[in-house]
């Protein structure tokens, strides 16, 4: 009588399925919105020389009682003028999953004074 081993090609091929599938899965980094300093005056340029990736979160630290924070269209972005429907967050720690592209936040109080990112997942 002869004793099968079992499959051992079989086996190599699902180790190699189940390796091919980690190497896959990427992990979300979550970043401060303006590091120390937080969602504050100034915070346009701290997504300068980051890289973002879709699922990237970002989180909002900040005074509720002196900022908010709205996903806005570039429009918007650029000229601070605000209209339409629009959700101002104000919690003072708000996060958001980076979809692909590029998204637009600003404070619907402070975007004329360089309280506004825009952060570009790719």
């Amino acid at each position: 009588m002869v004793k099968e081993r079992g499959h051992p090609i079989i086996c190599m091929m699902i180790s190699l399925v189940v390796v091919l599938g980690l190497v896959g899965i990427t992990h979300a980094t979550e970043y401060n919105v303006g590091d120390d300093k937080g969602w504050t005056f100034g915070v346009w340029q701290w997504p300068n020389n980051k890289t973002f990736k879709p699922g990237d979160i970002l989180g909002f630290h900040y005074d509720p009682s002196t900022h908010d924070v709205a996903v806005v269209d570039r429009g918007m972005y650029e000229s601070c003028e605000l209209h339409g429907p629009l959700v101002a967050h104000r919690t003072g720690y708000d996060r958001f999953s980076l979809p692909p592209g590029t998204s637009y936040f600003i404070c619907t109080f402070h975007c004329s004074g360089g309280v506004k990112i825009a952060v570009t997942a790719k």
